[in-house]
């Protein structure tokens, strides 16, 4: 199984406003990590992995978006600033009004993504932070990656999708993400690739 893109989720350039939006976490040691990934792509002299760099687009973010747009543009494929989510709370909601649609459709990131924690966990896409222990898809520090994406969870997880019956996995029932898959562009807030030049 080949990866054809990975999404790394810095959020800013500025160390300190990192380390306390990013609770735990160490700026060097992840702005490291991320040159080494860019140094080892390039010294293959791969197409793929597509490498992004993300942010939301926060009240703290705000101003220095376009510092952290300017940074990153010329090291990676793509730049993408996330509107703000999770409205009401709830992982997944977005204030931005889309349109209604008369059934639920299948969100696409259940065909397309795996999310890896920083331990290893799995979770189902980038709204799925709340996730608790007794509900865990898989790890993949103990299981290949495939395995995890071809486990039974994730075949019900999409039958569910494909149907339109999310019930039974609640992360998925209050989640407006979906919508954007079905709409003109099918982008909220913005992106920015290094080939705009």
């Amino acid at each position: 199984m080949e990866l054809d893109f990975i999404s790394f989720s810095v959020d800013t350039v500025d160390p300190e406003l990192y380390e306390k939006t990013r609770k735990g976490s160490n700026y060097e040691k992840v702005m490291a990590n991320i040159k080494r990934f860019l140094d080892l792509k390039a010294k293959r002299k791969a197409q793929f992995p597509v490498v992004q760099v993300s942010s939301v687009k926060t009240a703290p973010h705000k101003p220095g978006m376009d510092d952290f747009i300017q940074f990153w543009k010329p090291k990676v494929d793509r730049v993408r600033i996330y509107i703000e989510h999770s409205a009401g709370e709830h992982p997944g909601s977005i204030e931005t009004e889309l349109p209604e649609f008369p059934k639920r459709l299948p969100c696409h990131k259940v065909f397309q993504d795996l999310v890896i924690l920083w331990d290893g966990e799995v979770a189902i896409c980038n709204h799925d932070w709340t996730r608790e222990k007794d509900q865990l898809i898989g790890n993949v520090s103990t299981q290949s990656i495939a395995t995890v994406w071809s486990s039974s969870y994730y075949q019900e997880l999409r039958e569910m999708h494909l149907t339109g019956h999310v019930e039974k996995e609640q992360l998925c029932v209050h989640c407006d993400h979906w919508k954007t898959f079905y709409i003109p562009d099918g982008l909220l807030g913005q992106l920015h690739t290094r080939e705009e030049g």
